[in-house]
């Protein structure tokens, strides 16, 4: 982490998504320079709230849900590919993996039967 980079909450703290979990997003701290760190500043001055360790985590995911609308947990990394999917295209993606892996599991055992 360098000073013209921007800092997240999960760069800081390790502190991860109560949704996705994946690290949080929500910046701490931004460049030297950066308008947005002037605004943080200010706003911490003035009394605001800061995000910190025991505040809600929001991760990229999060990010995109909330802009398209859709309800949090709406997408997810697929464990098998690792790619962000809505969740109800990797259930149905894994119902038919699994569905696959049956239908070669009974090939197998009918061959084995065979012999």
């Amino acid at each position: 982490m360098t000073s013209d980079s921007v800092i997240t909450c999960g760069d800081v703290n390790s502190t991860r998504c109560h949704i996705h979990d994946r690290p949080c997003s929500i910046a701490v701290h931004y460049p030297i320079g950066d308008s947005r760190q002037v605004a943080i500043e200010a706003a911490k001055s003035a009394g605001a709230p800061t995000h910190e360790a025991n505040s809600l985590h929001y991760c990229d995911l999060c990010t995109i849900e909330r802009e398209e609308g859709r309800q949090g947990g709406f997408y997810q990394q697929d464990e098998y590919d690792g790619r962000v999917k809505p969740v109800t295209v990797i259930q149905r993606q894994q119902r038919e993996r699994d569905e696959l892996q049956g239908v070669v599991d009974a090939e197998f055992t009918v061959s084995d039967e065979e012999e």
